[in-house]
C-alpha cells in the first residue's frame, strides 16, 4: 500500500512539474539555510568540549579597582595558581599561560616573526587535552628553555626531520630553546590555539611584587562535584591575605572570580581575552532565524498546495466515487508532502557539501565536509524531514480530502474552499519576519559603516605600524627615523609603546586635584616620542606637544587628554602635577602637564574613551610612519632597504594601522554577512509563498475576472484588483515588523558605547524594498489573469 502511495506521489510531482519545482526549490532553500545555520551554531557550541575534564576546568579572572576606576579582566596574578592549589583543597591542578607578544624565531639562517608562542606550566598537558605526538607530556615543559612545537611549526622549521632535542631561538635576546615535544595543531574549536609552548620556568623569577601584576591566564582544575561558587566565596579573605597590604598602598582592591571553560568562548566579555571569542547573542539570533526559515518554507508548501487544490478537486471526487475513504486521501497527500520534503532534504545535503567552502569563507569557519556523518546533524535532518513532511502536508491533506464528490464533479469545488483568513495570516507572518530581517541587516551595516567612518580623533589612514623588537632596533630608533625622513613620500615618523586599537596600560597614579592635594586614580597610560601625536594627527588643544630638543620632557613632562581633565574638574590643566614612581619602584617624583590633547578612541567603539596620561619616551617599541599612498610600493621598498641597512639582526615586519584597527570589527562584520545572506534567503522563500497565494487567488477569482473583462474592465484595473489585497497584507506586516525590529536593534546597539540611532530611512527603505518585491511577485499572476480569455473561465456557467 505504501508503495502505491509513493508511486502516485511521484506521478503527481511529474505531472505538475512547474509547481513541483517551486515546492522543492522553496523547501530546499529553507532546509539548506537552516542546515548551514545549524552547522554554525553547533561549531560555536562545541568550543573546548574536546578536553577530557572540560567541566572541571575554570579560568581565574579579577574584579579590580583603583579608587573609583573599575575593571573586569580575565587574567590574574602569576602566584595565584600555585597558591590556590596549596590553600584550597578543591583545586586539584592549575596551569598558567603567559604571552609576551609576537616572537622572533630563529633557526640557523631562517628568521620569522611568530604569534601565539605561549609560556605554560608543566601541568599544561595534564589539565588540557591537547594531543602530544612525540615527547613526554609530564616532562615536556618542566626544564627551563624547553619548547613544544605544533606539527605545522615543526614542519615549517625542521621539515621532515625529527625536531626532538634540537634548538630553536626565540625572542629579542635569541634565547635557545630545546624542542622537547611536538603536539598536534590545536583544534579550530579551541578558545586559544597555541603554535608553540615554552616552559613557564623559562620566565624570570618574580618576587612578592608579582601579586601586583595581572599578566597571566590562570586555569584551575577543580575536584569533581565542586561548586565554583564555594571557591569564589573565599576570595575576599584570600586576596586580603596575599594582596591586602600591597594594594592598600595604591588604594586598590581585587577579587577573583571563576569562568567555566565551556563558557569562555561565547560568554566571556571582560578585558584581556587570550584570543577573540564569540557571542552567545548571535547563537540565539541564528537559532531563531533557522526556525523561522523552516516555518516559512513549510508555509510555502501549504499555500502552494491549497492554491492548486481546485486543480485536483476532480481527482478527489473520482477517487471518492470509486470507494476511497477520506483517511486514504489524507495519507496520499501527506505522503506527497513527505516525498517532496525528502527530495528537498537530500538535495540540501548535496548542495551543502559543495557550497560548504563558500559558507566557511563567509562565516570565517573551518567546518569539514564530513558533517553528514555527525549523529546530531543526522538526527536534526530526520527531525526536519518529519516536521516539514507532517506540518507541510497536514493542512493540504485535511483541506483537499474534505471535497465532496458530488460538488467537485459539477465544477463547484472552489466556491467555498479553504480558510482565506489563515492563508493571509501565514503570509503576514512570512513578510513580518522578512521585513524584520531586512531592517536588522540594514541597521547592522549602518553601525559597521559608522564605526569605519567615524572621526576617531586621530587619522589612521596612510600610517604604517612597525614593531621594534630587540635592543638594537630601539637604540637605533633615532637613526632610523632620520633616515626615513629623507624620503619626500614619508611625511612624518613617530614612536610609542601602544597604538589606537591596541592595549594601553591601566596604571594607578597620584594626581593633583583642582582644590589642591593629591588623590590616587587609575588612568590609561602610554609612552611616546615627540613625533607620535603629529604622525597620528592627534590635535593638541591646549599647551604644547613634547619637544625633540627638550630633554627634560622625558622626566618632567606629561600630556593628558580632555577626558582626564574633565574627570579631574581642572579649569587650568597646564601645570597640574602627577606623582609617578621612579625606576626602582620605591620613590616618587613629580611631573607636570604641558599639554592637553583632543580625545581619541584608544580602543574599539564598543568601549568608552578613557582618561589618559601620556609620558615622553625616546626608546619605544612601535614605529609609526605616515606615507604618501600614491607611491606605496616605492615607499615600502625604501623602508625595507633602510631597515636592512640599519637594523641588521632581524627582518622588517609591518602592518597598516587602518587594517589593525578594523580587525576589532571583523567578527561583527562576518556575522553581519551571515545574517544578510540568510535575510536574502528568507525574502526569496517568502516570495514563493506569496507566489502561491497569488496563484490561488487568481484561480479562485477567474470567473469574476472573466465577467469584469466581458463588461469592459481594463487590464490595469484587474491587475490592481488582485494586487491591492496583497499590498494590504504587506502593510499589516510592516505595522507588525517595525516595532519588533526597532526594539531588537535598539537592544543590540546598546553593546556599543558609540552608536547610531535606527534611522526612519532604514525602516522606510526596507518596507519599500518588500513592497517592490511583492509587486513583482504578484504581478506575474495578475498579468496572466488580466490577459486571459474570459470565455475559458465562463464556459461552465
Amino acid at each position: 500500500m505504501l508503495r502505491s502511495y509513493v508511486v502516485v506521489a511521484i506521478r503527481n510531482l511529474r505531472r505538475q512539474g512547474f509547481y513541483s519545482f517551486i515546492n522543492i526549490f522553496g523547501l530546499t532553500a529553507g532546509v539548506l539555510s537552516s542546515l548551514f545555520l545549524l552547522l554554525y551554531i553547533k561549531d560555536e557550541l562545541s568550543f573546548d568540549a574536546f578536553h577530557k575534564n572540560a567541566d572541571q576546568i575554570y579560568r581565574v579572572g579579577m574584579h579590580a579597582s583603583i579608587q573609583d576606576t573599575k575593571v573586569d579582566i580575565c587574567q590574574a596574578m602569576s602566584p595565584i595558581g600555585p597558591t590556590m592549589k596549596t590553600d584550597f583543597p578543591e583545586v586539584e591542578n592549575f596551569v598558567r599561560i603567559n604571552y609576551p607578544g609576537r616572537e622572533l624565531v630563529t633557526k640557523e639562517d631562517q628568521q620569522f616573526y611568530e604569534e601565539k608562542f605561549y609560556f605554560a606550566d608543566s601541568s599544561f598537558f595534564s589539565v588540557f587535552s591537547f594531543q602530544l605526538v612525540t615527547g613526554d607530556p609530564r616532562k615536556a615543559l618542566v626544564a627551563p628553555n624547553s619548547i613544544v612545537l605544533t606539527e605545522s611549526i615543526a614542519k615549517k622549521y625542521f621539515g621532515e626531520d625529527d625536531p626532538l632535542g634540537k634548538v630553536i631561538k626565540t625572542g629579542s635576546e635569541e634565547w635557545q630553546r630545546i624542542v622537547t615535544g611536538v603536539m598536534k595543531d590545536a583544534p579550530v574549536n579551541s578558545h586559544f590555539r597555541p603554535k608553540a609552548l615554552i616552559s613557564y620556568s623559562s620566565l624570570p623569577a618574580q618576587g612578592p611584587s608579582a601579586w601586583g601584576n595581572i599578566n597571566d591566564w590562570v586555569y584551575l582544575q577543580l575536584a569533581t562535584g565542586t561548586d565554583p561558587k564555594i571557591v569564589e566565596a573565599r576570595s575576599p579573605a584570600f586576596m586580603e591575605k596575599y594582596t591586602g597590604e600591597l594594594f592598600r598602598q595604591f588604594n586598590a582592591k581585587a577579587d577573583f572570580y571563576l569562568e567555566p571553560l565551556l563558557s569562555i568562548h561565547l560568554y566571556s566579555k571582560n578585558e584581556g581575552q587570550i584570543e577573540p571569542g564569540g557571542d552567545i547573542t548571535y547563537i540565539y539570533v541564528f537559532s531563531i532565524v533557522a526556525i523561522f526559515i523552516l516555518l516559512i518554507a513549510s508555509i510555502n508548501y501549504m499555500n502552494l498546495a491549497t492554491a492548486r487544490g481546485t486543480m485536483r478537486a476532480k481527482e478527489v471526487g473520482i477517487r471518492k466515487v470509486l470507494g476511497s475513504y477520506r483517511k486514504q486521501l489524507m495519507i496520499q497527500f501527506t505522503v506527497e508532502a513527505i516525498v517532496v520534503t525528502l527530495l528537498s532534504v537530500v538535495l540540501s545535503v548535496v548542495l551543502a557539501f559543495f557550497l560548504l567552502p563558500y559558507f566557511n569563507d563567509l562565516a570565517d569557519k573551518a567546518i569539514t565536509r564530513d558533517f553528514y556523518k555527525d549523529p546530531i546533524i543526522l538526527l536534526a535532518l530526520s527531525g526536519v524531514l518529519v516536521f516539514l513532511g507532517l506540518v507541510s502536508g497536514s493542512y493540504p491533506a485535511f483541506y483537499l480530502s474534505r471535497f465532496q464528490s458530488a460538488q467537485v464533479l459539477k465544477g463547484r469545488a472552489s466556491s467555498k474552499s479553504g480558510n482565506p483568513a489563515l492563508r493571509k495570516a501565514l503570509v503576514v507572518f512570512q513578510f513580518s519576519i522578512s521585513i524584520i530581517m531586512v531592517i536588522c541587516t540594514w541597521v547592522v551595516y549602518d553601525q559597521l559603516n559608522f564605526m569605519k567612518e567615524k572621526n576617531l580623533g586621530f587619522n589612521k589612514d596612510q600610517v604604517i605600524r612597525i614593531p621594534l623588537e630587540g635592543q638594537e632596533a630601539r637604540k637605533k630608533l633615532d637613526v632610523l627615523k632620520q633616515a626615513l625622513l629623507t624620503n619626500p613620500d614619508i611625511y612624518s615618523v613617530g614612536s610609542g609603546w601602544a597604538t589606537p586599537g591596541g592595549d594601553f596600560n591601566l596604571n594607578g597614579i597620584f594626581v593633583e586635584m583642582e582644590q589642591g592635594g593629591f588623590t590616587e586614580k587609575g588612568f590609561m597610560s602610554c609612552q611616546v616620542d615627540a613625533g607620535y601625536l603629529p604622525t597620528l594627527e592627534i590635535e593638541v588643544v591646549e599647551g604644547r606637544n613634547f619637544s625633540e630638543g627638550t630633554k627634560s620632557d622625558t622626566s618632567n613632562a606629561v600630556i593628558v587628554n580632555q577626558e582626564l581633565a574633565r574627570e579631574m574638574g581642572w579649569t587650568e590643566p597646564i601645570g597640574k602635577r602627577f606623582k609617578v614612581m621612579t625606576g626602582d619602584g620605591l620613590q616618587t617624583r613629580e611631573v607636570k602637564v604641558v599639554g592637553v590633547i583632543k580625545n581619541f578612541h584608544q580602543r574599539a567603539l564598543q568601549e568608552p574613551i578613557m582618561p589618559m596620561i601620556i609620558h615622553n619616551s625616546i626608546q619605544n617599541g612601535i614605529l609609526l610612519v605616515r606615507i604618501n599612498t600614491a607611491n606605496t610600493g616605492d615607499v615600502l621598498g625604501f623602508i625595507d632597504k633602510t631597515w636592512k641597512d640599519i637594523i641588521t639582526n632581524r627582518p622588517l615586519q609591518y602592518s597598516f594601522l587602518e587594517q589593525d584597527f578594523y580587525e576589532k570589527y571583523q567578527a561583527d562584520e562576518s556575522k553581519g554577512q551571515v545574517f544578510a545572506t540568510f535575510s536574502i534567503f528568507t525574502i526569496v522563500i517568502a516570495c514563493m509563498g506569496l507566489f502561491g497565494l497569488a496563484s490561488y487567488t487568481a484561480e479562485q477569482r477567474k470567473k469574476e475576472i472573466g465577467l469584469r473583462k466581458v463588461i469592459g474592465a481594463s487590464v490595469s484595473s484587474i491587475m490592481l484588483l488582485i494586487s491591492k489585497d496583497f499590498l494590504k497584507l504587506v502593510g499589516v506586516s510592516i505595522l507588525i515588523a517595525f516595532p519588533i525590529a526597532y526594539y531588537a536593534m535598539s537592544n543590540w546597539l546598546q553593546e556599543f558605547e558609540f552608536r547610531i540611532s535606527p534611522s526612519p530611512i532604514t525602516f522606510i527603505s526596507s518596507a519599500g524594498l518588500i513592497l517592490i518585491v511583492t509587486l513583482l511577485t504578484v504581478g506575474y499572476h495578475s498579468l496572466v489573469a488580466a490577459t486571459g480569455n474570459p470565455v475559458a473561465s465562463l464556459k461552465d456557467q
